[in-house]
């Protein structure tokens, strides 16, 4: 269903401008220096992640592995709050704040998805979400080192949100920041191999890949599932 809708939008933006908008979904003007740090991203994904999210995988039991995620998505909430309350979104940002007090408490630091149980379901919000839904350009595309795809706004947003949390929570805070990284990259580094590996162009596929899946999120709210992005 998000497919469709986000071809739909595509074809409409296309019909609508067809010269402005092919510029607008394709310029990359950082595409030589975004292909060199591709390919170093795309050693350390060969050389380091896949051959650890194995052992990851082999080792942790599934009901563990599934804990420390969801512990992970808890940690997301705020982040969810915040920027549904910067889009009015105050319903969302509500189900947010409460999924995050119910879980941290009778779920155990957000091991077990208690509030799901009790049926609130949060929408997930990003800042970049919220820098779109007030009009900020989502300017160049961008290959981050260890990181993967973004953009300047995405980017930019990222860095101010920990460095408000850092300013709120001190130091510790880049050890939930660096746990949270590290066992994401792990549980995405097979999907994204294999999706790497199977595409002509593995950075013309992964920039398609990406910026439809930030433009569909800014659109409607909603994180569009791809290959290269599963939700598990």
């Amino acid at each position: 269903m998000a497919q469709s809708i986000l071809a739909a939008a595509v074809a409409a933006a296309i019909l609508a401008s067809p010269g402005q908008a092919a510029a607008d979904l394709w310029s990359d003007p950082l595409e030589p220096m975004n292909r060199a740090v591709h390919g170093f991203n795309r050693a350390v994904l060969d050389g380091v992640l896949v051959p650890a999210a194995g052992l990851y995988r082999s080792t942790v039991p599934d009901v563990l592995r599934n804990g420390v995620s969801n512990a992970i998505a808890n940690l997301r909430e705020p982040v969810t709050a915040a920027s549904s309350g910067l889009q009015g979104d105050f319903a969302n940002a509500g189900v947010a704040v409460a999924r995050f007090a119910i879980n941290s408490t009778i779920g155990l630091a957000g091991v077990m998805d208690a509030a799901g149980a009790m049926g609130l379901v949060s929408r997930p919000e990003d800042m970049d979400q919220a820098l779109c839904a007030h009009g900020v350009p989502e300017g160049p595309f961008l290959i981050i080192p260890f990181y993967g795809p973004s953009t300047l706004r995405d980017a930019t947003a990222q860095a101010a949100m920990i460095a408000g949390g850092l300013s709120l929570a001190g130091e510790d805070l880049w050890a939930g920041v660096l746990a949270a990284g590290a066992v994401g990259a792990l549980d995405a580094a097979p999907a994204l191999a294999a999706f790497d590996h199977t595409s002509v162009d593995a950075y013309a596929a992964q920039r398609s890949a990406y910026l439809q899946h930030r433009r569909a999120a800014c659109a409607n709210g909603e994180i569009m599932e791809t290959a290269l992005f599963p939700e598990e």
